[in-house]
């Protein structure tokens, strides 16, 4: 549940960067955000 919320908390803040930013750049830092944690997940799996 918590992680759900931190999810609905990027999107808010998505739409914040998007009406004062270029969509673009926020849309890469999104998704490199987003391969950052997916590579952290699959290290703590590979560790346990």
């Amino acid at each position: 549940m918590k992680s759900y919320f931190r999810y609905v908390r990027m999107i808010y803040l998505l739409c914040f960067f998007i009406m004062n930013c270029n969509i673009v750049d926020v849309v890469y830092k999104f998704l490199f955000n987003v391969v950052c944690l997916t590579v952290e997940k699959l290290f703590i799996i590979f560790k346990w």
